[in-house]
């Protein structure tokens, strides 16, 4: 029997609701599963304890992160909470004003005691007239400030921390073989990617938790792991700065911004190193980081706390205040607190919050030493063990021996003027392998790549302001370099 036009509509939206409310029904349903059985929760650390050494732990959203426990490191107590911080408790039950300090191991504290660190210290200094008060050490070896945001995203903010204190700076402007945020995208992409927007919305849902876990997480984790544990090691250091200078000038602003949005207060700390008491050189690589803390400790009206001036005017020798290069002994955490203590009291805290105010945007600015691998003095800083990655020195390093596989490129422009030259190496279709920037013709130290066969794309960045429309491409290739060495790339005029 033919079923009349008119029933035929009421019948298909009726197969069509059906269909809506059976797909739905099977989202909810995993949905609910999800959160009975959920994905691993980034925001808790997941190590147990172990003893007579730094311990960590490889993390896709942090690289690595502290193992909660007890242990003895360098022959020094050390309490690691379950958050991840060197705290005795993590500070939710404080019944007063809660700062907590961020940054890498001169701010953890390496080599010192629990009671010596200098976060502890102004914690003893302030308890009197500031009962309840609770200094959160929230610093790891080797982190940078994209580690310390990605923490604080995590499970710093929920401590509702009235003032920061930030002394993120060796780790930021070290030369090594990854670059943070290219590394963070590609583990995890906690909050570096574009999509992050996007994924916070998506976040609310378990489901969505467990198969971004399973899909995107869970095959990178080895690789995580192990980027733990091999920091300033393994690879050739590729002349690029871990956290390149704008994003690091960014993300201090970020960091600002952040604790402006909670009326909580900042305070920048620049760090100090031997050099600072025994100057050598007249520009150091990681003068142009110190500027950058500088300038936005005052497009931000928060204080800075210059620790190289402070240790250089204490009058102290350099074996009194650093057990190496660059790591304070407990006489240089004492001096630290006493410095920061008397920076808090002469900007009014606590009576004055410390709240920074909104900026201007930051200049962009030019890092000259950024890739000249070999050709530049690395910066200090230190690996997740602790160790300085490189002591402060004076004149210009030879080349670094070349590890098996890996390459250079003598990049050579006729017609170039001014501005920087953006590199990009290729595989045969197109796909990226690794990048460099040189800010005149040169040569271009690269690390190993895993083919035979490379492309060649340059970028003349004239404004130097990063690749944009108006900037002219010039591509060579296909090339054959073999098992490594130095190819020479000239890239004329017409591009071939």
């Amino acid at each position: 029997m033919a079923v009349s036009p008119e029933l035929k509509t009421p019948i298909r939206w009726s197969r069509r609701w059906s269909a809506l409310a059976l797909g739905v029904g099977v989202l909810v349903t995993w949905e609910v599963i999800c959160r009975i059985f959920p994905a691993p929760d980034p925001r808790v650390p997941a190590g147990v304890p172990a003893q007579e050494t730094i311990t960590l732990e490889g993390d896709p959203w942090l690289l690595w992160q502290l193992r909660p426990g007890d242990r003895v490191e360098h022959g020094k107590p050390v309490h690691v909470n379950p958050n991840g911080f060197r705290d005795r408790d993590d500070g939710a039950a404080a019944s007063g004003l809660r700062v907590m300090t961020v940054g890498d191991s001169s701010v953890y504290g390496f080599g010192v005691g629990d009671d010596e660190v200098f976060s502890s210290v102004i914690e003893k200094i302030y308890a009197p007239e500031l009962p309840g008060i609770h200094v959160i050490n929230g610093a790891t070896p080797g982190w940078s400030t994209f580690q310390t945001l990605n923490m604080l995203d995590m499970r710093g903010w929920a401590l509702a921390p009235d003032l920061l204190i930030v002394g993120n700076l060796w780790s930021d402007n070290n030369f090594d073989d990854f670059v943070d945020s290219e590394l963070l995208t590609s583990y995890a992409g906690f909050r570096q990617t574009s999509e992050y927007r996007a994924r916070v919305v998506f976040s609310h849902s378990a489901l969505f938790r467990w198969l971004d876990y399973q899909i995107r997480v869970e095959p990178r984790k080895s690789a995580a792991q192990k980027v733990g544990w091999t920091l300033g090691g393994d690879g050739p250091r590729s002349g690029r700065r871990r956290v390149a200078i704008n994003d690091y000038a960014d993300n201090l602003d970020t960091l600002c911004a952040r604790m402006r949005e909670r009326n909580g207060g900042v305070v920048f700390v620049m760090l100090a190193n031997r050099e600072d008491v025994n100057p050598v050189s007249p520009d150091p690589a990681w003068g142009p980081y110190r500027r950058v803390m500088q300038q936005a400790a005052e497009r931000n009206g928060v204080p800075l706390v210059d620790l190289p001036t402070v240790f250089r005017e204490s009058g102290r020798s350099e074996d009194a205040l650093f057990m190496d290069q660059m790591h304070p002994t407990a006489a240089g955490h004492t001096l630290i607190a006493s410095a920061v203590e008397q920076a808090l009291k002469a900007a009014g805290w606590p009576q004055q919050r410390l709240v920074p105010v909104h900026p201007e945007p930051h200049p962009v600015y030019a890092d000259r030493f950024e890739n000249r691998a070999g050709n530049v003095q690395s910066s200090v800083s230190a690996d997740p063990r602790g160790e300085p990655a490189a002591m402060p020195g004076t004149a210009p390093q030879p080349p670094p021996v070349q590890q098996n596989g890996a390459f250079a490129v003598d990049v050579s422009v006729p017609d170039y003027v001014t501005g920087d030259l953006l590199l990009e190496v290729l595989t045969e279709d197109g796909a990226v392998l690794t990048t460099a920037t040189l800010p005149v013709p040169g040569v271009a130290r690269l690390g190993a790549v895993h083919t035979a066969r490379v492309r060649l794309r340059l970028t003349l960045d004239v404004g130097r302001d990063g690749a944009g429309g108006s900037d002219e491409v010039r591509e060579l290739g296909p090339l054959n370099i073999g098992a490594g060495g130095e190819i020479p790339a000239v890239f004329s005029a017409n591009g071939r």
